[in-house]
């Protein structure tokens, strides 16, 4: 979409709406059509009450709008008391039948918006490439979600009023014309330059729009790192400090809402005033300089009031509409943003690993000119425990981050056996991989959903269930539990410890039957009771799964079948613990400043 759509809000909300519903717009303007057809032949019938009053006095006089019920009278309806109050009760009642099906219908498509949003935005983020992901802030990407969807609603059912209101425009100007041409078009004289007086006010909330979106997004990723870092921000006495930011944030957008609401309040106070002072500047006109008579105006009358009416819910409307007009741009962008940045969508199986995963020359870096991989070439034998050590900064997570396909390497190749994986065998790739990282993720659901991850379960699913729990020993725990499998555990699991937390992401991964198990950091944060403790569960795995073990402790190491020694992106060395101990001088260096003694001794 251009910018010069972008910088007309309403264009722009047509075209985005108008993609996202597709035919249910044009339904929506046929309801909203023949509801206010019916409406102005109800305001129609009621002129026929004063011209009553006159065809019994004079049965010769012509009445008014004639032209306009001359088919009434065609369906041999008459003209009488009776059968105008009959036929204005049919008309009124057929209007509300159309209303209840306009209200009705509007509800139905403003859900339907709602929830297509919804399914559009996380459809569109779990496809995105990783890096792309890395580039947004955590607050952008949650109100795109929240806020901006909840926004794009309002902005949605003022859409539709504008419509409306636009058709009842149209059909009581029609009417009017029809009527009394010359004062209708003095009329629509006016509604111009009331159109040039709001423009400037429906600019201005255009501005204020897109600049509160942005201070709504960067209000909602501090208060995020604040609620993550609490406990940081509370012990060091650095709260205020921190708040400073949020509050900073909070008055911009106090400042910008008060300014789309004084907007929105002038438009409001000076709707009817602008109506009246339009009506009588027409009326006077009419009568001064056209030579007409009041008697000629009054039908007129009775639908251009109206019609301004419509004019001033219009312009509250596109107030709105304009108020809103960030988050539609926002949400826009973002979609475009995913669909530009998709991973591949075509899915290729990969085989059960028979042999080993190979690294081949591999080059990466997370920016140009500065390498985080040099060409390193690296075997990982499937079902054997392969550990990554070094210093930080010195490429570890990296390896496994192009393993598990998140980044891909600038040059050099991963081979599956003797395959190369391309970009079509990434998901087939992942749902191999299990991942325990050292800030163990844990949901904010049951016990039982933070293993299954809520896949469907049969009798023996159910079975595999409690087996993994047991070898994850965390089974008794589980029973001592009030509601057993479905404990809520919490935020981030609350109610676990730490090596709980990390027995059941490894209860999850063996559920999930994962061939490969990364654990980065695993144990880095648990004390030593509690890591030898994991550490033994791990050794129950050797041989039945493909470990790749990042860590900085080198006790969780010592009976790892390979270790590769990483020094600023190139491989120093690899070979057992003990070997590595013998001919590396800078593992051993690692080694004895961690003041552990040598295996040898």
């Amino acid at each position: 979409m251009n910018s010069r759509i972008r910088n007309k809000p309403f264009w722009h909300s047509l075209l985005f709406f108008t993609k996202q519903l597709k035919g249910k717009l044009a339904i929506i303007l046929v309801i909203s059509s023949f509801y206010s057809l019916m409406d102005v032949v109800g305001l129609s019938l009621f002129v026929p009450f004063y011209q009553l009053a006159q065809w019994q006095t004079d049965h010769a006089a012509q009445p008014y709008i004639w032209h306009i019920h001359n088919p009434v009278f065609e369906a041999h309806i008459g003209f009488s008391l009776v059968k105008l109050l009959v036929t204005l009760m049919i008309v009124f009642l057929i209007k509300a039948l159309f209303r209840y099906f306009d209200v009705l219908y509007r509800a139905k498509t403003n859900t339907f918006l709602q929830h297509h949003l919804r399914v559009l935005y996380f459809d569109g983020l779990k496809r995105i490439q990783f890096p792309f992901y890395l580039q947004h802030d955590f607050g952008t990407l949650q109100a795109t979600a929240t806020q901006d969807i909840q926004d794009i609603n309002y902005a949605y059912l003022h859409f539709v009023t504008i419509f409306q209101s636009g058709i009842f425009i149209g059909v009581y100007l029609s009417v009017s014309l029809l009527v009394n041409w010359r004062f209708t078009l003095i009329l629509i004289v006016f509604s111009g330059l009331a159109q040039i007086l709001f423009r400037k006010y429906n600019r201005h909330t255009q501005e204020a729009s897109l600049q509160l979106t942005t201070h709504i997004n960067a209000y909602t990723g501090f208060t995020s790192e604040l609620l993550n870092f609490y406990k940081y921000l509370k012990a060091t006495y650095l709260m205020d400090t921190f708040l400073v930011k949020i509050q900073h944030q909070m008055a911009e957008i106090k400042n910008k809402e008060l300014q789309i609401a004084k907007n929105a309040a002038y438009i409001l106070s000076v709707r009817e005033p602008v109506i009246i002072g339009f009506i009588m500047f027409s009326l006077f006109i009419h009568v001064q300089f056209v030579q007409g008579s009041l008697a000629d105006v009054i039908p007129a009358l009775l639908f251009n009031y109206r019609t301004f009416g419509s004019f001033m819910t219009l312009q509250l409307a596109v107030l709105a509409v304009y108020k809103f007009s960030g988050s539609i741009s926002q949400f826009d962008r973002m979609l475009k943003n995913f669909e530009k940045n998709r991973e591949s969508e075509a899915v290729v199986a990969l085989p059960m690993l028979q042999n080993a995963i190979r690294f081949e020359s591999i080059q990466f870096a997370y920016q140009p000119e500065v390498a985080v991989l040099h060409a390193i070439s690296m075997r990982i034998p499937k079902n054997k425990t392969t550990a990554l050590v070094g210093s930080s900064g010195s490429g570890k997570t990296t390896i496994t981050n192009l393993l598990m396909g998140l980044f891909i390497p600038q040059s050099g190749c991963v081979y599956w056996d003797e395959h190369q994986i391309e970009f079509n065998q990434l998901q087939s790739l992942r749902a191999k991989i299990g991942l325990i990282p050292q800030e163990t993720v844990v949901f904010n659901d049951t016990f039982k959903y933070n293993i299954t991850m809520g896949l469907p379960m049969t009798d023996n699913e159910e079975v595999r269930f409690l087996e993994v729990v047991a070898q994850a020993d965390l089974m008794e725990w589980m029973q001592s539990q009030p509601q057993k499998e479905f404990t809520p555990l919490g935020d981030q699991g609350e109610v676990l410890s730490g090596g709980q937390k990390q027995r059941l992401a490894i209860a999850r991964e063996l559920y999930l039957n994962k061939e490969i198990l990364i654990l980065d950091e695993a144990t880095s944060s648990l004390d030593a009771q509690t890591e030898r403790h994991i550490q033994s569960h791990l050794e129950q795995l050797k041989g039945h799964v493909t470990l790749i073990v990042i860590a900085h402790r080198f006790s969780t190491i010592q009976h790892a079948d390979n270790i590769y020694v990483l020094n600023q992106g190139n491989i120093e060395a690899e070979g057992t613990f003990t070997e590595l101990q013998a001919k590396s001088a800078f593992f051993a260096n690692m080694v004895r400043l961690q003041q552990m003694p040598n295996q040898g001794e």
